[in-house]
């Protein structure tokens, strides 16, 4: 017999262990990496204890019912999201750097320094 083929008298085992699993590779997607890969310096300043979103949903500042963000750090709400309105002078002046809308629905705003 050849060296490169095998004689009559081989054997050839195999054996599978039920401790390994096999490899699962996900599917190619467009969709953005996962939040756990993600690094943003604001989410660790939430505070839960500071939110009641059962108060009156309107602006400390002008009292508008209108266009009204909730502060996630200290829980106050304030309205406008650009330069110059209460919510901005509040995250400027405050470090206060992530809101969320209470008009939308799916809506956020983070100012970033």
């Amino acid at each position: 017999a050849s060296p490169l083929q095998p004689s009559a008298t081989t054997t050839t085992t195999t054996t599978t262990t039920s401790s390994k699993k096999p490899k699962v590779e996900a599917a190619p997607s467009s969709a953005p990496a996962p939040s756990s890969h993600v690094s943003c310096p604001y989410l660790d300043t939430i505070s839960r204890p500071n939110l009641d979103f059962d108060q009156i949903q309107s602006c400390s500042v002008t009292l508008t019912r209108s266009s009204v963000y909730c502060c996630l750090v200290c829980g106050s709400y304030f309205s406008g999201r650009g330069p110059g309105t209460p919510a901005h002078t509040h995250s400027v002046e405050a470090d206060h750097n992530v809101f969320v809308s209470l008009t939308t629905p799916t809506g956020a705003a983070a100012y970033p320094p």
